[in-house]
């Protein structure tokens, strides 16, 4: 079988779950001897463009369809947040029509959850017989050194905010509850993701925490083992995810995990995390505190390290295989 893997994702992003689970697809796939499978690159002003490229089966990374007569088209279906307006975009209204497009065509369509999946049935119901799951996992072979991150953990206990900060990820609740919690004077809080912005860093000025939240911006994989290794726990108020990658590395690395139980986290963490409802301050104050009493992170990590051993690259990438073997 002639299999076809579309790298376009590597044009539109350099770090993210999206291209971690990706990269583990393609080096992996690779080694099944009854695949042929070629990787192909792409461009980002043709992201949008179909292709027309002889295989058996064509499974694009971000929503391209191959209009070659017979072939079969593989989708994976990462979220709904356009659809669900968790996140505005100029871009919103071609992004969906992509995503629409290929689903409506698309052989097969694959939901990283079953979250997810209860997300394409609302709005694809038609799509429920090609419909599948197959879930993501976490870790790199060689995660690296771990840079900045020294830093903060050879100075003060912290916590860890992973991602986006903006809307729905409600990074502004992480920031009320440790301060309602008073415990800025214990720990610091850690970002990854992008740098402050001017506005964020006078808010931290103006309520007198500038000193204690810090930012990694961009961490690689070493800087984020070194963090989850270190980190009191992860703190992931989102209010929505397709999958909750960060839950499961979290979990992999030993660190115990504070979530929003919403959308995709529970079926993730399972009862592996202290979960708080969507914008519940006292709620997220609760599992803070109850964190950091005595023996509560060696005893989380331990949850969470059980849990993390459901989801592996090997058993996501086996899932793909056979969904590819079931279109011969």
């Amino acid at each position: 079988m002639h299999l076809i893997l579309d790298s376009i994702i590597y044009q539109l992003q350099a770090h993210g779950g999206i291209t971690q689970f990706w990269q583990n697809l393609c080096s992996r796939m690779k080694s099944y001897p009854d695949l042929d499978t070629e990787e192909i690159a792409g461009h980002k002003l043709l992201r949008y463009n179909p292709l027309w490229m002889r295989c058996d089966v064509f499974h694009s990374s971000y929503y391209r369809l191959n209009f070659w007569p017979g072939v079969r088209n593989v989708v994976t279906v990462y979220d709904f947040l356009y659809e669900r307006g968790h996140v505005e975009s100029r871009f919103r209204h071609l992004h969906i029509w992509q995503k629409r497009a290929a689903i409506r065509r698309a052989d097969a369509v694959v939901c990283i959850s079953e979250n997810t999946r209860q997300d394409l049935l609302r709005f694809y119901p038609d799509a429920e017989n090609r419909a599948s799951v197959v879930h993501l996992a976490a870790g790199h072979s060689e995660p690296g050194a771990p840079g900045r991150a020294t830093a903060h953990i050879e100075t003060r206990p912290f916590f860890l905010f992973v991602g986006h900060r903006y809307g729905y990820k409600q990074f502004e609740l992480v920031v009320q509850a440790m301060t309602e919690a008073r415990l800025f004077d214990q720990y610091d809080l850690v970002c990854t993701g992008s740098p402050f912005s001017e506005a964020e860093q006078k808010s931290f000025s103006d309520n007198q925490i500038a000193t204690y939240v810090k930012s990694i911006p961009g961490a690689t994989p070493g800087e984020m083992q070194a963090l989850y290794a270190h980190a009191k726990a992860l703190v992931y108020p989102s209010l929505y995810e397709g999958f909750g990658l960060p839950v499961v590395e979290a979990m992999t690395a030993g660190c115990p995990v504070v979530a929003c139980d919403s959308s995709s986290i529970p079926e993730v963490a399972g009862n592996a995390a202290l979960l708080f409802l969507p914008g519940d301050l006292p709620g997220l104050v609760r599992a803070l505190e109850q964190v950091c009493q005595k023996g509560a992170r060696e005893r989380y990590a331990a949850l969470g390290q059980i849990q993390a051993e459901k989801f592996s690259w090997e058993k996501t990438v086996a899932g793909y295989h056979k969904i590819y073997q079931a279109l011969k």
